[in-house]
Parts: C-alpha cells; structure tokens; sequence
C-alpha cells in the first residue's frame, strides 16, 4: 500500500491513493466477520470452562470461595487459614511457645514464641548525582523494618518501609536520591533480604533462622509519605517458606469486617528490633515485645499534625508513657488475642507505621488498621502469586 505525505500550511494529511482505497474498503467490511469467525475458533480450540478455570481446578478443601480469572482461578481460604486457597490454606496462628504476655514495659520476647515475625533487611549499594556540586557520591547503606508473615510466601509491611529513595548525607549536608538498580543490586527485589525464625539479630544467619530472597515488592499505590495514610506493603517471597515450629503464619482479621477490632480500650501486642529509646543509633538485638492499649482516635490528635483516617488507622499505646513502638519498628505487627475457629488466636490488627517521638505521656503511636484493607491484600498477594 502507497502512503502520501502532503505537508500544508496547515496540518500533515495523509491520503490514500490508487485501489489500495477500496482495498481498505473490503477489509474494514470484512473485518467483524473475520473476528466473529476467531471468536469461534478460539471457543473450539479453548472452551469456555478455560476462561472460568473454577469449574476445571478443584481449591483446597479448606477453601470457601473461588473467583474466576482467565486461566487462573482465585481460591480463597476460610477464616482461620491462610493460603494460595489451590495447594495450601495452612491454619494461622499457631506457636509452640507461650509468650510472656504478664509485662509491664516493652521486655525481649520469648525466643520464637511470635513465629510469624520477621525482618526485613533493605540494602543500597550505588552513585548518587548531586547536580549542584557535580558530582558523584558513593552510597552504601542498609535499613531494617518488621513485617508479618500471612501466608507461606506473602509477608504485610508498612509502605514506608518499601524504599523508593534513600537518604545521604555528604560535606555536613543532606540530600535524597532516587533508589536505582545497579551491578550490585540489577533489580529492586534484589534489595532485599528476608528473615525469618529471628529472635537474636546478631545469629539471624544461624539455623533456626532462615533467609529468603524477594520476588516482589509493592507499597500501596495511594501511600501518601506525608500524612501516612495507606501505609502498609505487599512482600512476596521468591519461594514458599517451610512452615515448623520457629515459622508459622498470623491470622488476619475475619474478611467479613472492615473495622477490627471494633471496640477501645483493649489490650494489644507489639513487636519488633527498634530501638529502645528515642534517638538511640542502634535497635535491639533480640526481639521486644509489649502490651499496648488501642485507644478512640481522638487519644491521638496530638500525634499528627495531618488529618488521620480511624477507619484506616488505629491508635494504640500507653497514653501515661513508658510503653511505645519506636525507631527500627515500622512494618511490625500489633496483635490482638482473639477467637477463631472458637480457638485463642493472635490476630494482625494493626502494622506500625509511625509516632512522634517514642512513649512519651499523651502521645500513643499510629498502626495501619489491616482489616480495612482485606481485599486489597487478598487481590495483590493472589496477582503476584
């Protein structure tokens, strides 16, 4: 087929010439019979059940539901179990050991008896441009962040813990860069480390600890870094984690509420390796754990100076002082003893995202409230499956 480009004072034209005209005719007549034909085709080739692959694939059988996707379905677990819904729905919660739950202020955890704990380590390793003084700095850091185990291969993590720049400092001034793939680290995945069966740091390469690489991570896509708000993460591990005594999964809240817990003034747990004062340098080694009140929202106003969203958020903490999540916790779970199944189970309510300062009297901490964002985890954590 011939193209002419005629340019006018106008705008470029372009115009068919010769039969190609009537050739393009035909076609654009022909065209919706060709597709109805291929659509036949395709259903002879392809029946309909491969586009409703719920009525081809069985789901566990602890399985209550299952979505229909293009050659994929979507199973989806019973309260009290987590899973892929198709190969696993393992039961959540469980622990061979019991936590020291009688404390007072934030005391180092039983070894393993939060077996759904881990850590998340983040490394950045490249140049970095500062355009004003032409030059190039060599970066060279690492950060950790809590996260919570949910499923064999699907851990929940603040948003703010999923870096997307990093901050330097360089000749006594600070300056931020974008987080960018290099030779070190060729993927943004590549970043990260998991680790899971933690209780002291300083062995988190020692069995029972195990580490696993990343095959995907994903902050909330309305995560805002100012105010807060959607501070939670996705991060799915390259392969599934083995399930034993020192690695088990928590529960989520019932799928069938948007707002847990719903009442106040109820006792909750946080853990985590942050540090143990406001401003100290280093978190802790072993893992801390500490009893926490949930709180009306209006027990935080002081905390932001940004509108906060209770139906997305929890207040927690110990509004005399003395007892906070701090530094080095973010991504962690706030935990909630609850029923399941009529089984005591611990329940990730809330995830740390941030306070201002730490235990300071008046000045409880802000958590992602989990149960307003069960659809969201369950559609990413099965999209990235």
């Amino acid at each position: 087929m011939m193209w002419l480009m005629h340019q006018s004072s106008n705008s470029p034209k372009l115009l068919l010439v010769g039969p190609n005209f009537f050739v393009i005719l035909v076609i654009l007549f022909l065209l919706p019979f060709q597709i109805h034909h291929l659509t036949h085709t395709l259903e002879y080739l392809m029946p309909l059940d491969f586009f409703l692959p719920c009525k081809l694939l069985k789901c566990h059988q602890k399985a209550i539901k299952c979505i229909n996707h293009p050659f994929r379905p979507e199973c989806i677990c019973d309260y009290g179990y987590q899973g892929d819904g198709y190969w696993f729905c393992d039961e959540c919660g469980l622990t061979s050991q019991t936590q020291n739950l009688r404390i007072v202020g934030g005391v180092e955890a039983v070894p393993n008896s939060w077996p759904s704990a881990a850590l998340v380590v983040f490394s950045y390793k490249n140049l970095a441009y500062i355009s004003s003084l032409g030059v190039y700095v060599s970066i060279d850091q690492a950060y950790s962040c809590g996260a919570v185990l949910i499923d064999r291969n699907t851990l929940l993590t603040a948003a703010h813990c999923i870096q997307e720049s990093v901050r330097f400092t360089y000749n006594g001034n600070s300056y931020v860069t974008e987080v960018t793939t290099s030779s070190n680290y060729p993927t943004i995945e590549s970043m990260y480390k998991v680790y899971l069966g933690v209780h002291d740091r300083t062995r988190m390469n020692q069995p029972p600890a195990v580490q696993l690489s990343v095959k995907k991570v994903y902050r909330h896509e309305s995560y805002d870094e100012t105010s807060k708000l959607n501070d939670i993460g996705i991060i799915k591990l390259s392969k599934e984690a083995e399930l034993n005594q020192y690695i088990q999964i928590s529960c989520l809240p019932n799928p069938n509420t948007s707002f847990y817990p719903s009442e106040v003034n109820i006792k909750s747990f946080a853990i985590g390796w942050g540090t143990l004062n406001y401003g100290d340098l280093t978190g802790s080694d072993v893992l801390q754990n500490v009893d926490l009140t949930i709180y009306d929202g209006s027990r935080c106003k002081d905390v932001s100076i940004y509108d906060n969203d209770w139906n997305s958020q929890i207040c927690a903490g110990n509004y005399s002082g003395g007892k906070d999540t701090c530094q080095g916790d973010s991504g962690g779970s706030l935990f909630v003893l609850d029923k399941v199944n009529q089984k005591y189970r611990f329940i990730t309510a809330g995830i740390v995202s941030y306070g201002q300062e730490c235990a300071k009297p008046g000045l409880p901490g802000i958590y992602t409230r989990v149960s307003y964002y069960g659809e969201w985890i369950q559609s990413n954590k099965w999209k990235y499956n």
